[in-house]
């Protein structure tokens, strides 16, 4: 049941979603690199956030607007935010990743950042490079830049071949030979002597420990993967080491912690990695086709990139980074119980599920800088159990899934008490296809039951390789979706008592008490009000149940069934009742609403996804008791009928998109395929047709009133006739008979048809011969036209129906 919104900020949110190529914009390039050159889980995008929040600005000219990221990351959102000149504040749990960004967000003094490289390059590299030591074919000494090997097998002489070993050369050099000019070699006899030399060195002092387990990201114990040294090499742990017993020496100051930044995000490629790999995944072991690669050569890029991005930064945004911006780290919670501001915008990427489990995936690199660096570094148990996370760990069992939505919950409460009214909250999101309905219900729920409402959302895929590689292997929706909440007043929040949604509690019990097997009753709507009363009463153990909630009741009731001028409530057949009707019925029912869906995603968008089509079947079912039916539309046989019904309107183009299909009958050039109509095109057609066979009167009902009646028309011998039209590719079940004969009834109406473009279950043949209702499918409907207009119309869903009995 839709809530009152602000129509000045529904205006806008459209706006936003439907006047802009978010695809497009993805893709342009800003002024500066926006996604930091950190290993990060993160994929947010700079460039639509930076779009979204211009129009919200060209919007609220006049207005300073506050915005705040409370789980910023790599603080893509936060630069958004303060490039379009807002006040902006961010809030990051994770003691490493506020240590990141506070490091390259902040004005460094490059020629002392230099000065001090230079101290530690003059330390550590030579001792390090000597480490990585061979000699080129012809005899000239040269470094190992990367060692292309077979880690399980400790095979380095003939390894698993891989694009990157051609001709046998699996060593590739930090440069050129000056003397022969080659790139590589193959590994020969004195690199074996090298790493044998490497093995007796003292590296006692790496970290040895175990980090918290969990099997989605790889720490198992299995292999040893748990251990924290389990795939560096001897010699990148010795070389890691003297790079950062160099780095110690420095004065403390922020190009020191610029420095010691650098080294720390170049550990997850000083491990040993799939080969060609640039991967943030630190905990991969990889048992072949892996490199080794030259732990100061590695160290000096990074640090390279780092400086690189903090100065194009700080050229382009560094002024308003220091007057707009204000970062803390520390749980958002503990922020927004502190802070004195209201928000006018919260735009993030909150956490979803077990996707982004930062805590555990940054250990490397926290652990790391609490050993060598600082000791403030340290994972506490305080922000184990702040993290909003579902974690498989044996040492973390209270982040079940249960536990995160009872966290989502309370988000959504700091959220509301600390944003002003009307305010927008923005997610970014990326779900799991198989998991995406049910976490989306969930949040729309725990929103709802927070005094939250979602105005409207969009998807756009993010060209980027990984990601797509990455959906591939872990069933993720490719596409990035953009949610638009808004604040609601206090009158216009949902009903919640404690945990309870009253108006679905009472749209369920209503729905139950008016179908009653395959009938469906009329009852008074008082007497339905007493009955709701008195089952909400013992739900919650109310001592009784207030005029207020009397009031509340019927308009639930009047907002979601059929009230007749006689104060009778029936089912309003335009609804889908996703909590209580039986998913095969919901599921054939949805037949009516997606081709419309699909025709409104080719007139918006001209392509679309399959995700679109999900995401927009949601906007159809977000209800927490219809749930079970989003999940089953994830399963793999409802995904093939969908795939089935959006062949019939589309085609797929290279790239993956859905456009529309161009269709024509082999046998009549010209010709009408009835099974590209949409609803609406459908029931006119219909209309003509009767019409054609001497029917008067005949009007097309439509809209929401019609409660499952789409024509009314007079036959020739001066009967009134009820007529519902499918335009289906499934077999039409009984429950549009049964509802059809119902209306029939009500009504005293003489004849009830209906009408198909596809076919009738059996079940459905046997409740018209019961309720006399009539059946024309699309066979007799397509002989008719053939007989009456030949060569002008055709159905190719027919041929889907391969039993035509």
């Amino acid at each position: 049941m839709a809530k009152h919104i602000n129509e000045d900020l529904k205006e806008l949110v459209n706006d936003i979603i439907e006047d802009i190529d978010l695809e497009s914009i993805s893709k342009k390039k800003t002024g500066f690199k926006s996604k930091l050159p950190i290993p990060f889980s993160g994929k947010k995008d700079f460039a639509v956030a930076c779009y979204v929040l211009n129009k919200i600005k060209q919007k609220n000219k006049g207005r300073d607007l506050v915005v705040i990221d409370p789980f910023y990351g790599t603080g893509t959102f936060l630069l958004a935010s303060i490039s379009n000149g807002f006040k902006t504040f961010g809030v990051e749990l994770d003691n490493y990743t506020f240590f990141a960004t506070n490091v390259l967000f902040s004005e460094q003094d490059h020629n002392k950042l230099d000065s001090l490289f230079t101290l530690v390059e003059n330390d550590a590299k030579q001792s390090v490079m000597d480490l990585y030591q061979t000699k080129c074919e012809c005899g000239r000494i040269n470094y190992i830049n990367k060692l292309l090997f077979d880690p399980e097998s400790s095979e380095y002489f003939h390894p698993i071949q891989n694009r990157e070993i051609k001709n046998g050369k699996n060593v590739h050099f930090v440069s050129k030979c000056e003397f022969c000019g080659k790139n590589d070699k193959a590994f020969d006899q004195q690199d074996m002597d090298k790493i044998i030399e490497c093995e007796k060195l003292d590296v006692s002092r790496f970290p040895k420990h175990d980090l918290i387990e969990n099997s989605r990201i790889n720490i198992t114990k299995k292999n040893d993967a748990v251990r924290y040294d389990r795939n560096f090499t001897i010699r990148a742990q010795h070389g890691l080491l003297k790079i950062q017993d160099a780095i110690n020496k420095l004065p403390n100051c922020k190009e020191k912690d610029f420095i010691e930044l650098s080294l720390v995000v170049s550990l997850s490629l000083a491990k040993v990695t799939i080969y060609g790999s640039s991967t943030e995944n630190l905990y991969h072991v990889a048992v072949d086709k892996a490199q080794e690669k030259n732990v100061w050569t590695n160290f000096k890029d990074k640090f390279n990139e780092l400086k690189k991005y903090n100065q194009s930064l700080r050229e382009q945004i560094g002024a308003l980074i220091d007057s707009n911006l204000s970062v803390v780290n520390d749980s958002f919670q503990n922020f927004l119980k502190a802070n004195q501001n209201k928000f006018d915008i919260i735009y993030t990427d909150p956490p979803y599920t077990d996707q982004v489990p930062y805590l555990e995936k940054n250990q490397y690199y926290r652990d790391w800088l609490r050993i060598f660096y600082r000791k403030d570094f340290c994972l506490s148990n305080s922000m184990l159990n702040q993290e909003i996370v579902v974690s498989n760990s044996p040492s973390r069992p209270n982040k079940t899934l249960d536990n995160y939505y009872k966290d989502i919950d309370q988000m959504f409460n700091f959220f509301y008490s600390s944003s002003t009214d009307n305010s927008l909250l923005i997610f970014a999101l990326k779900f799991g296809t198989a998991g995406y309905f049910n976490v989306f219900s969930n949040f729309i729920n725990k929103a709802r039951k927070n005094g939250y409402e979602l105005v409207n959302k969009t998807s756009y895929i993010k060209i980027d390789p990984t990601l797509r590689n990455q959906s591939a292997k872990t069933n993720t929706i490719k596409t990035q979706i953009l949610f638009f909440f808004t604040k609601l007043n206090e009158n216009d929040r949902y009903w919640y008592i404690d945990d309870l949604n009253c108006e679905t509690f009472i749209k369920s019990f209503v729905y139950n008490k008016l179908t009653k097997g395959k009938e469906f009753l009329q009852l008074d709507i008082e007497l339905l009000i007493q009955a709701c009363s008195q089952a909400l009463k013992e739900e919650l153990k109310l001592p009784f149940v207030s005029a207020n909630y009397l009031a509340k009741i019927k308009k639930v009731i009047v907002e979601n069934f059929f009230v007749s001028s006689r104060n009778t409530v029936s089912i309003d057949l335009n609804i889908l009742y996703t909590g209580n009707e039986e998913i095969q019925s919901l599921f054939l029912k949805l037949y009516d609403f997606v081709p419309q869906i699909i025709q409104q995603l080719l007139n918006r968008k001209k392509k679309f996804l399959l995700d679109d089509l999900y995401l927009s079947i949601a906007d159809l079912v977000s209800d927490e008791a219809e749930i079970k039916l989003l999940e089953t539309l994830a399963s793999e046989s409802y995904k093939k009928e969908l795939k089935n019904l959006l062949n019939i309107y589309c085609e797929v183009d290279d790239q993956g998109y859905y456009i529309k299909r161009s269709v024509r009958n082999i046998n009549y050039t010209g010709s009408k395929d009835i099974s590209t109509m949409d609803g609406t095109e459908f029931e006119f057609f219909i209309k003509k047709v009767l019409e054609h066979k001497g029917y008067s009167n005949v009007i097309k009902k439509g809209g929401s009133g019609d409660r499952g009646v789409d024509i009314i028309a007079t036959d020739s011998n001066g009967k009134k006739v009820y007529i519902q039209c499918k335009r289906w590719i499934a077999p039409v079940d009984s429950t549009p008979i049964q509802r059809l004969h119902s209306m029939k009834t009500i009504d005293n109406m003489e004849r009830a048809i209906c009408v198909t473009s596809s076919w009738y279950s059996q079940e459905a043949k046997d409740v018209a011969a019961l309720t006399n209702v009539e059946l024309v499918d699309g066979y007799e409907l397509l002989k008719y036209l053939e007989l009456e207009f030949p060569k002008k119309y055709y159905i190719s869903t027919l041929n889907l129906h391969k039993d035509k009995n």
